[in-house]
């Protein structure tokens, strides 16, 4: 899997991430070899769904996500398989650009 630093997006460079593990939570790191920015992939499947958020159980832990950070066309339920990143906030983070697996 190859992923790009989103960092550098309005340059010319737009580097190519490196892998260097798993993290705590059990997801996938990348690092930007230019500005050591950090993303972190996952997967798992859904576990509890009420009305407008949900958690994902990636087999090591439940990661909230909300509608919002869902594709558009998704229709979440209860066991469906989906991969996601990680945004890290201040007070801990949450599941974004949630998509359905197969």
């Amino acid at each position: 899997m190859k992923v790009k630093c989103q960092f550098h997006k309005n340059t010319e460079i737009f580097p190519i991430m490196i892998h260097f593990g798993t993290s705590p939570l059990g997801n996938r790191q990348y690092v930007c070899a230019r500005c050591a920015r950090i993303r972190e992939f996952g997967h798992g499947k859904i576990t509890y769904i009420f009305k407008n958020y949900g958690y994902i159980n990636n087999g090591k832990r439940d990661i909230f996500f909300h509608f919002n950070n869902i594709n558009k066309k998704l229709q979440p339920s209860v066991e469906m398989p989906v991969k996601f990143e990680i945004r890290f906030k201040d007070n801990g983070f949450e599941a974004i650009n949630v998509t359905q697996t197969n």
